[in-house]
C-alpha cells in the first residue's frame, strides 16, 4: 500500500546542520574538489563503466563541467577511460585509497573472529558497517559455515532508514552527525519525510532501551535482522554490527535472545579503545 502523501509538519529537531557548516566555513570549501569527489562517489556498487552523460545526471552537474572533471581525474589515475566504450571506470588510485583506509582499521581484524563465531552460532550473516550519507556501508562481512548466506560483499550499501544496521548507526551517531543525515534524507524526499522521521525516532528509542535496532522484514520482505551501533573511539567513525538472515530461518526469538546477548557483548569489547589499539582482546564477550 502506497504511503499517504501529507504536508510536512514542523520537525522538533533542527535540520540545518549542513547549511550551518556551509555558511560558516564556505570560504574553506573548495568547490572544484568537492565536485571531483562527487564524480568518484557517483560510481555505485556494480557499476563498471559510466559515460560523462550518466555522471552528469547522477551528480546534477553540467556535462561540460563533468568532462573537465573526468579528464582531470583520469590524468591523476582516479579514473580510466575505456576508449572503445567512450566511458570511464574507477582507476587504480581509488583502489589504493580504499585499501589504505581499510588496512588502517585494525578494529576489523579484531572484530572478525567474534563476528565469525556469532555467524556460525546463529546460522546468519554478520556484518560491520559505517554510515555513508544516506546508506550503511559494509566494511567487514562473515558468513556461517552452515546456514543461510545473504549475497553481500565488502563495499555493499544498504538503506540507512530501513535496515537494522542503518538504524543502529543513526541511533549511535552524535546529534550533529544525525542532523546532517536527516537534512540530506529530507531534502531528497520531503513528502515521505514525516513517516521516515517517525520510523527513525522509534528505532532510536529501541536502541536506547535495548542496545539494538531491529528490522523484521522492513528492509527486505524476507529478511530479519538485528544490529547494535557503537562509537569505537580513537577518531574512528560510528560503527554497527548486524546479524541478518532469511525470516523463515532466522526468527525474532533467536535474534532477540541469544544473538542479542552475544552481539552486545562483542560491541562492549570493541568500544574499549585500549582493546582496539591492540591491548588484551581475550575472547570474553559473553554477558
Amino acid at each position: 500500500m502506497a504511503r499517504k502523501r501529507t504536508s510536512i509538519p514542523s520537525i522538533d529537531i533542527p535540520l540545518t546542520d549542513s547549511n550551518k557548516v556551509d555558511r560558516n566555513t564556505e570560504r574553506h570549501f573548495v568547490t572544484a574538489l568537492g565536485r571531483g569527489l562527487k564524480v568518484l562517489a557517483c560510481f555505485r556498487h556494480g557499476d563498471i563503466l559510466l559515460s560523462n552523460n550518466e555522471i552528469s545526471e547522477r551528480c546534477n552537474l553540467p556535462r561540460s563541467t563533468v568532462s573537465r572533471l573526468t579528464y582531470t581525474l583520469m590524468r591523476l589515475g582516479y579514473l580510466y577511460y575505456v576508449e572503445s566504450k567512450g566511458k570511464y571506470r574507477l582507476g587504480a588510485a581509488v583502489i589504493t585509497l580504499g585499501t589504505t583506509m581499510l588496512s588502517s582499521l585494525t578494529i576489523r581484524s579484531i572484530a572478525k573472529p567474534y563476528m565469525q563465531e556469532l555467524s556460525d552460532m546463529s546460522g546468519a550473516s554478520v556484518g560491520l558497517g559505517i554510515a555513508d550519507h544516506r546508506s550503511a556501508l559494509y566494511l567487514e562481512y562473515c558468513t556461517p559455515a552452515k546456514g543461510s548466506v545473504l549475497p553481500t560483499e565488502l563495499g555493499t550499501r544498504i538503506s540507512i532508514i530501513n535496515s537494522a544496521m542503518g538504524r543502529a548507526l543513526l541511533a549511535a551517531s552524535t546529534e550533529r552527525d544525525r542532523e546532517a543525515i536527516f537534512y540530506d534524507i529530507r531534502r531528497r524526499d520531503e513528502i515521505e519525510w514525516p513517516q521516515i522521521y517517525d520510523e527513525i525516532k522509534k528505532a532510536i528509542h529501541e536502541h536506547e532501551m535495548t542496545g539494538c535496532c531491529t528490522s523484521f522484514q522492513d528492509w527486505q520482505q524476507d529478511i530479519n535482522a538485528i544490529a547494535a551501533g557503537f562509537n569505537p573511539g580513537e577518531g574512528l567513525p560510528v560503527m554497527s554490527i548486524n546479524v541478518a538472515g532469511p525470516a523463515g530461518m532466522i526468527g525474532r526469538d533467536l535474534l532477540l535472545g541469544e544473538v542479542r546477548e552475544k552481539l552486545l557483548g562483542i560491541v562492549q569489547l570493541l568500544k574499549n579503545s585500549q582493546t582496539i589499539e591492540g591491548g588484551d582482546h581475550e575472547r570474553k564477550y559473553k554477558h
